[in-house]
């Protein structure tokens, strides 16, 4: 049940640059009467492009933090594609993720993706691992792998897509290449197979 007026109706579905197409739709309600509105979501052709560029040769240290044992993104990762994820682990935005790619193990194990989850810090990596091994987030795919980023992944994916200044997580798909061909910065829900999607059609 609506009070009587004017209406707008907004909807949307994110494709894989980022931006979401919108369809909105105004309308009137008057009182004591039934309106039926239909709602309409535009889908594109979720057409896959490339979005930006990040040096895959982009270092950054194992979990135990050292820097002697740093290490690039290429080096670990071999030829072709993967995902990173900066996290700020304990906060919501970043359970999701988890979560998101926990829900999608069986397409990232099957496509064979390495999906690289980074921490802020080396406590922060201990409480990652610690509620990983309570099993907080399910199980999380054999592809991942660990890491500590002490900014320099964080800046260099924030400069070259232009991405807001301490929203986290940031997690990114790209290949060895130096392509980007997805990011989601915040709190999004879906990331996981958002991933999938795409890696499945290149």
């Amino acid at each position: 049940e609506l009070p009587e007026g004017d209406y707008l109706l907004a909807s949307g579905n994110r494709i894989a640059d980022g931006s979401t197409p919108v369809t909105v739709t105004l309308f009137h309600v008057t009182a004591g009467q039934t309106l039926e509105v239909p709602l309409t979501i535009e889908l594109l052709p979720d057409e896959v492009s490339v979005i930006g560029e990040f040096d895959a040769s982009t270092r950054y240290y194992p979990t135990s933090g050292k820097k002697a044992d740093e290490q690039s993104i290429i080096d670990m990762m071999g030829c072709g594609l993967y995902a990173v994820a900066v996290l700020d682990v304990g906060l919501e935005p970043t359970n999701h993720v988890l979560n998101d790619l926990s829900a999608e193990r069986a397409s990232i194990e099957r496509l064979d993706l390495p999906v690289l989850l980074l921490c802020t810090s080396e406590s922060q990596m201990a409480r990652l691992q610690s509620e990983i091994a309570a099993g907080r987030f399910g199980k999380l795919p054999s592809t991942v792998m660990f890491g500590i980023d002490d900014g320099t992944v964080l800046s260099s994916i924030r400069k070259a897509l232009k991405l807001r200044e301490r929203s986290l997580p940031v997690v990114f798909l790209a290949d060895t290449f130096n392509k980007v061909y997805f990011v989601s910065q915040g709190y999004t829900i879906g990331v996981g197979a958002r991933i999938v999607s795409i890696a499945e059609k290149l």
